[in-house]
């Protein structure tokens, strides 16, 4: 019989492992966890009929990588931000620097590199959505100003901060005034654009006049009113000169409103130059500024004895006054132009026991007319063209021309009504009256007509 053949008896057997290629492990026979290469290898123990072996290589094995979980993120984004600023979690990159898109959910590729990337893989091209606001922007329209009456200027606005390269707003500007002061520049079309968030603040249209005009401005605001003195009038005179020195361009910025007020007050201060305290003149077309002096000449003055020997015989001052007018604006002697006629009153005259009182007139040639005038109480009013010396006089044996607030007969309350025999007596008496002062005034006119025809005559044989 052939011998049968026995394995031989090994030893304890132990496994060992070992990293290769990059992998770094030392040899260790506890089993390894990390992903990598590694070498199997096995020592046996000497057995009781073999040799121990040592180191003997059994092959390779590879721990492959696994794909970690993660946590998808939710950034968030402003319209006009690049991907390079919006934040990620750590681990997290975005693979391109492109801009975020328009406002919404936009989606991105990103890289997840886990924390332990000996065991986990880096994983790529995830798609992370970004919500994208609309960029929040001022546009605050600019101040702009003018000169009062000028073209407007081009109403422009800025941005803060700036649109994204390419973008743009529509909607437009306005303001609504027009005389000088500060008005508000707004939107007469709203600013709009789908990607930007607006806040709009308004700006400042101011409408000025040159330095002059303005000093010209100020001076009518300045003036009193209503204008009741010559302290007041001198305010009027100063606009006005003001007003009367602008230059064309200038004048043109003048508001309607100040030229209106100035009126006004020159409206007021030509009652006041037209007033003194010894009487009034009056005309529709007396000018304003046109100051009327009245003073009342002495008997002893000089004048008064040249005009009262111009006079007739039966014909005696009884006061003289100096009557004229200058203009405040020139300084200047004024005259009514031809055909102009301006009412003179003189007040407070104490007229008690006169008759037949008139007026007369020292023309500038130094020839005197009589004047038709109006006595009423105290008052004396007449009319005339020319402007110097005005006297009162009394005709000796007139009845006194004196004229009187006529009653109301249409009242009969403490009034008794005439009867009619009554009142035809009351009008014959009254047309007899004025027959006779009618044939007075004639033969007087007449007689004074007649010396001054004949005075002329003897100035043209003297000449």
């Amino acid at each position: 019989m052939k011998p049968v053949a026995t394995s031989p008896a090994l030893g304890e057997i132990t496994v060992f492992y070992t990293g290769t290629g990059d992998t770094t492990y030392p040899k260790s026979s506890t089993p390894p966890t990390s992903a990598g290469t590694y070498g199997v290898s096995i020592d046996i123990a000497a057995g009781t009929d073999s040799p121990a072996v040592n180191g003997l290589a059994l092959g390779t094995f590879t721990i492959n990588k696994i794909a970690p979980t993660y946590t998808l993120p939710a950034p968030t984004a402003t319209y006009g931000d690049l991907l390079a600023t919006v934040t990620l979690p750590a681990g997290w990159t975005w693979e391109d620097a492109n801009g975020v898109g328009k406002p919404g959910a936009n989606t991105f590729k990103a890289t997840f590199t886990p924390s332990d990337t000996k065991n986990f893989k880096t994983l790529n091209s995830i798609d992370v959505t970004v919500t994208v606001a609309k960029k929040p922007i001022t546009v605050k329209a600019d101040n702009q100003s003018k000169l009062f009456g000028a073209d407007d200027p081009a109403l422009t606005y800025t941005v803060a901060p700036a649109l994204v390269d390419g973008d743009k707003l529509t909607g437009s500007l306005t303001y609504v005034g027009s005389e000088i002061g500060a008005y508000d520049i707004v939107q007469s079309v709203p600013f709009s654009n789908p990607n930007y968030d607006i806040r709009f603040k308004p700006g400042t249209m101011t409408i000025a006049v040159a330095t002059p005009t303005q000093d010209v401005i100020n001076q009518i605001k300045a003036l009193p009113l209503p204008v009741t003195s010559t302290g007041d009038v001198d305010q009027v005179v100063q606009a006005t000169t003001g007003l009367t020195a602008l230059g064309t361009t200038a004048r043109a910025q003048m508001p309607q409103t100040m030229l209106e007020a100035l009126v006004l007050a020159q409206i007021q201060a030509g009652a006041v130059n037209h007033s003194t305290p010894a009487g009034r003149a009056s005309d529709p077309n007396l000018p304003w500024n046109v100051k009327l002096s009245m003073s009342q000449v002495a008997s002893s003055d000089s004048r008064a004895q040249a005009f009262a020997a111009q006079l007739n015989k039966d014909t005696e001052l009884l006061a003289l006054f100096d009557v004229g007018f200058t203009d405040i604006l020139t300084g200047k002697t004024w005259e009514p132009s031809t055909g102009q006629y301006v009412t003179i009153t003189l007040t407070d005259l104490n007229l008690t026991n006169t008759r037949g009182l008139a007026v007369t007139h020292q023309a500038a040639d130094g020839m005197t007319e009589t004047l038709s005038a109006t006595v009423n109480g105290t008052t004396v009013q007449f009319t005339g063209s020319s402007f110097s010396l005005y006297g009162l006089t009394v005709a000796a044996g007139a009845p006194p021309v004196v004229t009187a607030t006529a009653p109301d007969l249409t009242s009969t309350k403490g009034f008794t009504l005439p009867t009619m025999q009554q009142t035809e007596m009351i009008i014959g008496a009254a047309f007899l009256l004025l027959v006779g002062l009618t044939i007075i005034m004639v033969v007087v006119r007449r007689r004074e007509d007649f010396e001054a025809q004949l005075e002329y005559q003897a100035e043209g044989r003297r000449a």
